[in-house]
């Protein structure tokens, strides 16, 4: 966990008579990488390194710049400054991680801000590309696009956001939906003419099948179902204090089954870039009641699904997601780009007063 991951530039950008360039890597595990800024001047071969203490550890993937000219040599111009900055982690066999999500740093007055999927209307958590079009920044990420007022960015009202969605016709005779990706009995019919297509599983061969084996198993598709399911998971919670751990809960009060998901005023919601690649520990993972060994096979009861938290102790957490499981041969998906939608009335995080009656545990 001692070694330095490949240092790159994550991008440059000009700045008056200047050139600012994001210089970053990961380290290790991926938790105590750089993520640096060089302020460079072709004119006096001046170099300046900033190291907002905020994001050491994160990993920068994207630059742009906004509250000056990009042509006139005016350095009084700098004082308004902004560099907006994408943020990941990386962790052992985990190369994309969500971090500080969207980062607005200014140089000037070394102050930082972040926008992230639980403190703004971001659509994705990891943001990987930025562009600036006049008054408004366009922000890509893992799990679709906004365009943002960056003057005004603090207000849930100057975002616009599409989100990435898949999208299935179902046959007019319907498909049989299951409660878990390995479930064997069907628990109702699907008879809605298109459904959203939310994650798709491929069941892992035995351990020590043939290789050669054309039979690499079946193959599900997780698709959203409002009536939804419930299930009591035999993992509970419990209260993190130590900064480790509640960086990797992104600032949650609590460690639980469903910690990759975040609140979104009304649910529990995941996007595709909060669905880390996952590329030693069996592959990306969700909400699961058991798993099958023989296959490093996680019985899945939700991947990507909405969720409410009924129940939550240090011994087992009870919810109701709001997906299913059917046959991936019965599916034909296709993509499309969908606006994002906030709740009408926000509520409470029910982690916050979860969190009170939980022990500290873990490190």
């Amino acid at each position: 966990g001692s070694s330095l991951g490949i240092p790159k530039i994550a991008g440059a950008v000009v700045v008056e008579d200047a050139l600012w360039f994001a210089a970053t890597t990961s380290q290790g595990e991926g938790d105590s990488g750089f993520a640096s800024l060089l302020r460079y001047s072709p004119d006096t071969g001046e170099l300046r390194v900033d190291r907002p203490a905020e994001i050491q550890g994160d990993q920068i993937t994207a630059i742009a710049t906004t509250g000056t000219s990009n042509t006139a040599k005016n350095t009084s111009n700098t004082a308004n400054l902004t560099l907006w900055l994408g943020t990941e982690r990386s962790g052992e066999g985990n190369p994309h991680l969500p971090a500080s999500g969207l980062v607005a740093y200014q140089p000037t007055s070394k102050t930082l801000t972040r926008y992230t999927v639980t403190n703004s209307s971001m659509v994705g958590a990891i943001p990987y590309q930025l562009a600036v079009a006049d008054d408004s920044l366009w922000v890509a990420t893992g799990n679709g696009t906004c365009e943002v007022q960056w003057q005004a960015a603090d207000r849930a009202d100057s975002w616009s956001c599409w989100r990435f969605s898949a999208t299935a016709t179902l046959p007019s005779s319907g498909v049989d939906i299951y409660p878990s990706f390995l479930a064997t009995e069907a628990a109702a019919t699907l008879n809605d003419p298109t459904v959203e297509v939310l994650w798709v599983a491929r069941e892992q061969p035995e351990r020590n099948a043939d290789p050669t084996a054309a039979e690499l198993g079946m193959i599900r598709y997780e698709v959203a179902y409002e009536p939804g399911f419930e299930a009591l998971l035999p993992q509970g919670g419990y209260r993190v204090a130590n900064a480790a751990a509640k960086r990797a809960v992104r600032g949650e009060p609590v460690f639980w089954p469903g910690w990759q998901w975040h609140w979104s005023g009304d649910r529990f919601v995941r996007g595709f870039d909060e669905v880390s690649l996952n590329l030693v520990g069996g592959g990306p993972y969700g909400l699961y009641a058991e798993m099958d060994n023989s296959r490093l096979a996680f019985d899945h009861r939700a991947i990507r699904g909405d969720v409410d938290l009924l129940e939550l102790t240090v011994e087992s957490t009870q919810v109701r997601y709001y997906s299913g499981w059917v046959d991936g041969s019965e599916l034909t998906v296709y993509p499309a780009i969908v606006p994002a939608t906030l709740p009408v009335t926000k509520q409470a995080n029910p982690l916050e007063e979860i969190a009170s009656k939980l022990p500290v545990q873990g490190p």
